[in-house]
């Protein structure tokens, strides 16, 4: 799934890339943290970048399934804490998108 994904969010229709983000909401509980650390936090990252704003308002509510997934995962697990500082450094920056519906 993570290799799909991974082809889906470079793809050049908005409709694919969108396809990723709710596969990335979908598998987030089901992964582990080092999955949503090496592969998903960098999808998100680029797609919080997305030309496209719908992309990036939905990479938001991405971020915030993959958060919640995280907190659901042991608090002392190594690269928990990576990875929550990472998901509030892209909802800090989405928050302040020069599109007003992001």
């Amino acid at each position: 799934m993570v290799p799909l994904i991974s082809q889906l969010h470079l793809e050049s229709s908005y409709l694919r890339r969108q396809i990723a983000l709710l596969a990335i909401s979908s598998v987030a509980p089901l992964v582990t943290i080092e999955t949503i650390r090496d592969f998903f936090i960098p999808i998100l990252r680029s797609l919080a970048q997305d030309k496209v704003g719908n992309i990036r308002m939905n990479t938001a509510k991405s971020l915030s399934a993959v958060s919640k997934a995280v907190t659901a995962l042991d608090e002392n697990m190594v690269g928990n804490a990576d990875v929550h500082r990472a998901i509030t450094s892209l909802l800090g920056s989405l928050t302040k998108d020069r599109d007003p519906d992001v």
